[in-house]
């Protein structure tokens, strides 16, 4: 009889940490330690309930590769070039449509090639349904606080690669 009121009371603790972890999880106030290519690219996520994105230092080229996505809804990567102010500037790269739910190594071409120390904003834009990245009627993705999913990553010739799966 003892044991089956340990028992009780530990799958009780059990039930209540879950909830509780996946309270943190889905509301957005977990950073979740996301592992690619033995690269710990936790500080480099941006996460707000169902949307994250995360990218990693890369090297110099016409490519560039979002370690980790996760939209509500269809959607899409947009790089921008950064302004002096640290906002995002020109669009150089569009991923393409990523469909609701986790994306890893998506590659997005850019119409330039990055150099050695440049920096760069990476941004989740939801579509507007026609499949066709616009930035005029596509809207990038905001946060409870009205801020845009996005994080910034550097280009560096020490950048280690990063290898996708197909």
């Amino acid at each position: 009889m003892k044991i089956n009121k340990a028992l009780v009371v530990v799958l009780i603790i059990f039930v209540i940490g879950i909830v509780y972890y996946g309270f943190l999880f889905y509301s957005g106030n977990l950073e979740a330690p996301i592992q690619n290519n033995s690269e710990d690219v936790s500080g480099k996520l941006m996460i707000q309930g169902d949307n994250a994105i995360a990218v990693t230092e890369q090297e110099p080229g016409t490519n560039v590769y979002a370690n980790f996505v996760l939209i509500k809804d269809a959607g899409f990567v947009v790089v921008h070039e950064i302004n002096t102010d640290g906002s995002g500037g020109d669009i150089v790269g569009v991923s393409a449509l990523l469909p609701t739910g986790q994306s890893n190594g998506t590659s997005i071409t850019l119409s330039k090639q990055t150099k050695d120390g440049e920096q760069y904003i990476a941004e989740v834009y939801k579509d507007n349904g026609d499949g066709i990245f616009d930035k005029n009627t596509d809207e990038a993705v905001l946060d409870g606080e009205g801020n845009i999913i996005q994080t910034t990553f550097g280009i560096s010739t020490g950048a280690s690669p990063i290898n996708v799966q197909l």
